[in-house]
């Protein structure tokens, strides 16, 4: 009597493959879900605007403008920095957040240690946190010289994506950097009266603005010989 095997892959053998992989999915999705964040994050795109006059320029940079998908158990970012110097630093915008059961997203703007100790699940205090909304407005000042992040965190949310829409616009102004000199020479004179006087005179003036202009009058000597 003869036992016969029928080729093929072995069904055992593809079970337990299966259930292997399984195990590893479901092992990430908790992990995800469990720490409050994500390995995987997604820049938001943005767009820089700068006009100005002889006074300052005035920046415009949409951090967030239009609508994202953020995923279940991820958040969306948007870094930026506020150089030192900038004045009249605002982020102001407005969003709306559809999908699940509850049509909700949360927002935050917090700068790079915020960040950090935000992203490790610590406690930390933030500039801004919309809380778990549907809709909602920023209008907001920040201090200049230094790094912050827009999120848009989708991490308490372990099966629905959301669909958020909006434009959230940061505005700063610095001073125009402008330097203008001229450089205006008189030439030394010399003279002949009574008596034998020596004068000697150096006149500097600068005057400084938006421009700089620099006026220099070279010694002038005048020279009496009584004979």
């Amino acid at each position: 009597m003869y036992l016969r095997k029928k080729k093929g892959i072995n069904r055992v053998f593809v079970i337990v493959i299966l259930i292997a992989v399984a195990i590893t999915i479901a092992v990430v999705f908790l992990a995800a879900v469990f720490t409050g964040t994500t390995a995987l994050t997604t820049p938001l795109p943005q767009k820089i605007v700068e006009y100005g006059n002889s006074t300052v320029n005035v920046f415009t940079v949409y951090l967030f403008n239009g609508s994202v998908s953020v995923d279940a158990s991820y958040f969306d970012y948007s870094p930026f920095n506020v150089t030192a110097g900038a004045m009249n630093v605002t982020v102001t915008g407005n969003f709306t957040a559809s999908g699940g059961s509850g049509n909700d997203i949360e927002v935050y703007i917090m700068n790079t240690t915020q960040y950090d100790n935000w992203y490790n699940g610590n406690t930390t205090s933030v500039y801004y946190d919309s809380g778990r909304v549907t809709t909602s407005k920023i209008s907001l000042k920040l201090p200049a010289g230094q790094s912050y992040y827009l999120i848009l965190d989708n991490n308490f949310s372990s099966i629905s994506s959301k669909m958020v829409s909006g434009e959230i616009i940061l505005t700063f102004t610095q001073p125009t950097t402008t330097t203008e000199t001229t450089t205006v020479t008189a030439s030394p004179t010399t003279g002949t009266t009574t008596g034998t006087v020596t004068i000697t005179s150096t006149v500097t003036s600068t005057i400084t603005s938006t421009q700089t202009t620099t006026v220099t009058n070279t010694p002038t000597t005048t020279t009496t010989t009584i004979k």
